[in-house]
């Protein structure tokens, strides 16, 4: 959403290095910000329309609206003392927020009291890694342990006093043998775990925080990650050991009571009742049941993208950090049946840790941009319409659709062969083709593209041999019985640049007789495939650092960087190149536009990674959506761009709609009736990645990196829209919506394109007959559970 790119703008200006030159030209005329107050009626059922009354503010002639799936998002956003590594704990008590701020050796007070503006008031030097912290009445505990090579700084607990949020001073520290990893505190004791050569479970006196003095310990695993106390006993995340129930009746002499292997490996750990919940890194969270804490046993597991590191239980939720992955939001309500509910992942999202105090969830976060405390907001947790999921073996890279079957390129695996006949049970068939076991016994591979035509699958893929060459490949398979596919024939291109290369990218089209193939290097090659069990090369174009390719009429359009070095700095800039294949033996580029650029980085680059041609435009997943007026090919313009909350990756036109691949964003739909003035029209926060997109009938198919492939429903627009004057606008929100809560957003048109926002504000739930299908039960809108 818009407001996310805000406060990241925010956050970030003043990083940000100034523009050499100016790309885009924006139409001079402004459009004022509108501003939603309430919808009418508020609710709504999933089997039918709703006729809608929207109220507020600068509605302008031409408003666009657009339904957003509810469920956590991002309030606000702040980057704290360590910039180049984020936090890694955070602990809430009153109108503060108490951050371990990693490798700087500081704990930082956030004053949280406006959440969407949060502020640092105080911080106090520690040393060392701030590992750690929990707060207890007027004091922070933090765990402190040394930087690699650091001198005279050990593993200890720190004790700073906080009385006054704004000048936190330090007490005390108490020295732990080994790398303590985490603490709690519950009345006058601090129970830390810590790993190393003597793993424990140390109880710490703190009655006197000028002077804490170890009391009692019992051995733990040496892979020990966090411990939680609840009553009379502490329960420990032991990594790949599991959990470990200690008696602690008497904190001076605890007692081992009772264990359990988890099924992955057991991250962080929250008790509630009868049961404790564990973040269990790849097998996401574990339902332990302890009433009997002697004989503990696992009453169920949710699956969760990413690796689940730490969780937080909060009423009837359990809100689970995963990395890479996000914040998860479980319905716990029936421990041993748990449901997602929702999700939220920026840009590039690295949760450390979850604290969850009132409507707002706060994550220590190390991510790209939000390198510090993230504040989400989880006044109504629950998110609409959760896709269905094809959990691939690798990296999930593209995908292209058609009959009845979906074909992933799935990195290091190869690309997949998927049944969608029943799109709502998607399942793995099979491989359609590995990565070439010759290459990669020397070298890295990975399967990056796939494009389908008639009876054959062209795959792309990719070899780094060392730091000095790289090699690519292009398969053909013949695919008319799609769960026995053959391959027919492949080419190999072999460079040796001598230096490592900065990007490894390929991308293949296919027109008529002839399969256009960018392959990272050589730039664009064309391959005539009338026989595709032979093709041959007829023709080629040598550009550098070619990426995706898409063919219409007589051009190709290819989207390539192109170094620029400044006496300061290495630059790229993003190039839209138009290429005449009229005859394909002899490529020849008509036209260009440079659509960005930025500071070399080779670890994180904003790339032109996909690009789609519809009528007289071209629409480029860029970082943002681009696009590109193409009515004359020798001289593309850009007519509009929206700035998608997360990093455009992939991007698919159907009708008046485009379908972006937001990254940690998910999948944005943005209304391009007006493709000068693109509008946010829905979105669905998949998880993982969104790295590509592809439309068939009513879904969209979405390559989700580490988390497979979602299939996602598209609901129906919102229609009938009429901006009746400046304060109300008449709508139709659609039927077949999921149960949940929807975010409604009013775009003005306008040079400037302005949105308003009102979250959560529509919800939908089942209608009457609905309710009488399921026998009074919860379940979606098709009368099914």
């Amino acid at each position: 959403m818009r407001r996310i790119k805000r406060l990241t703008s925010a956050i970030f200006g003043g990083l940000l290095i100034s523009c050499l030159f100016q790309f885009i030209t924006i139409n001079p005329s402004y459009s004022a910000v509108p501003t939603v107050t309430s919808v009418a009626p508020a609710t709504g059922a999933t089997s039918s329309s709703a006729s809608v009354t929207i109220t507020g503010e600068n509605f302008e002639p031409g408003a666009r609206v657009g339904l957003l799936n509810g469920g956590p998002f991002l309030a606000g956003a702040i980057v704290t003392k360590d910039r180049n590594n984020g936090a890694s704990d955070v602990h809430v008590s009153g109108n503060y927020a108490y951050v371990a701020d990693g490798w700087v050796g500081l704990l930082t007070v956030i004053d949280i009291s406006n959440a969407d503006a949060p502020t640092i008031v105080g911080s106090v030097a520690i040393r060392g890694f701030m590992e750690d912290v929990y707060v207890s009445g007027n004091y922070a505990y933090v765990i402190q342990n040394p930087r690699t090579s650091q001198l005279g700084v050990s593993s200890a607990l720190a004790v700073v006093d906080i009385s006054d949020p704004t000048a936190p001073v330090l007490m005390s520290k108490f020295d732990t043998p080994g790398s303590a990893q985490d603490v709690h505190v519950a009345g006058d004791y601090a129970y830390v775990v810590a790993k190393g050569e003597q793993p424990a479970l140390r109880v710490i006196d703190i009655s006197d925080p000028i002077t804490p003095a170890l009391v009692g310990s019992i051995p733990v695993a040496e892979s020990v990650e966090d411990v939680y106390v609840s009553g009379d006993y502490a329960y420990v995340a032991e990594g790949e050991s599991g959990l470990r129930i200690i008696n602690i009746i008497d904190p001076t002499a605890p007692t081992l009571a009772g264990s359990i292997d988890t099924p992955g490996s057991a991250m962080g750990v929250h008790v509630s009742g009868n049961y404790a919940f564990v973040a269990d890194e790849a097998a996401g969270l574990s339902v332990i049941d302890i009433s009997d804490s002697a004989s503990p046993f696992l009453a169920c597991g949710f699956d969760v993208p990413g690796s689940a590191r730490s969780v937080y239980i909060s009423n009837d939720y359990a809100y689970i950090v995963s990395l890479g992955a996000g914040l998860f939001v479980i319905d716990i309500s029936d421990p041993t049946a748990p449901e997602f509910t929702g999700t939220y992942s920026n840009i590039s999202t690295r949760g450390e840790s979850i604290y969850v105090a009132g409507d707002y969830a706060y994550m220590a976060d190390s991510g790209e941009w939000v390198r510090g405390l993230s504040i989400i907001d989880i006044s109504e947790p629950r998110t609409p319409a959760l896709p269905v999921s094809v959990d691939t073996p690798d990296n999930a890279q593209d995908v292209c659709v058609a009959g009845d079957y979906g074909y992933v390129a799935d990195g290091k695996t190869g690309s997949l062969v998927v049944d969608i006949s029943n799109p709502e049970l998607p399942a793995l068939v099979g491989p359609l083709s590995t990565i070439n076991a010759d290459l990669d016994y020397y070298s890295y591979g990975k399967t990056s593209r796939v494009h389908v035509s008639d009876d054959y699958a062209y795959v792309t893929s990719n070899y780094l041999i060392g730091w000095d060459a790289f090699i690519s490949e292009l398969r053909i398979i013949d695919i008319s019985y799609p769960a026995s596919p053959t391959v027919v024939s492949f080419d190999i291109n072999y460079f040796d640049r001598g230096y490592g290369p900065a990007f490894i990218s390929s991308d293949v089209y296919v027109s008529g007789k002839y399969a256009y193939v960018t392959d990272g290097l050589a730039g664009l090659q064309v391959f005539d495939i009338s026989d595709p069990t032979a093709p041959a090369r007829v023709g080629s174009l040598s550009i550098d650092e070619a990426h995706s390719v898409y063919v219409s009429g007589k051009y190709a359009y290819m989207t390539t960087v192109k170094p620029y070095r400044t006496p300061e700095d290495f630059y790229r800039i993003s190039n839209l190149l138009v290429i005449d294949i009229s005859d394909p033996s002899s490529p020849t580029v008509v036209g260009s536009v440079s659509s960005s650029y930025d500071v070399i980085n080779y670890w994180n680059k904003i790339v032109p990674d996909d690009v789609y041609v519809s009528g007289k435009y071209a629409y480029v997943a860029n970082d943002e959506l681009q696009v590109i007026d193409i009515s004359d090919p020798a001289v593309p313009v850009f007519a509009g761009v929206y700035d998608t909350p997360g990093k455009a990756q992939g991007v698919y036109v159907s009708g008046k709609y485009a379908y972006v691949a937001d990254g940690g964003a998910g999948l944005q739909v943005i209304d391009i009736s007006d493709p000068t003035v693109p509008a946010i029209a829905g979105a669905y926060n998949t998880a993982g990645q969104a790295l590509k997109v592809h439309i068939k009938d009513n879904y969209a198919y979405v390559a989700n990196g580490g988390s497979g492939l979602s299939v996602v429903g598209i609901n129906g627009p919102v229609a009938d829209i009429v901006v009746v004057n400046s304060t109300t606008i008449t709508a139709t929100f659609p039927a077949g919506l999921p149960e949940g809560p929807y975010h409604i957003v009013v775009t003005n048109p306008g040079g400037q394109r302005e949105e308003g926002y009102l979250y959560n504000a529509f919800n939908v739930g089942l209608s009457t007959e609905d309710r009488m299908a399921c026998g009074n039960r919860t379940c979606d809108g098709k009368g099914q559970r």
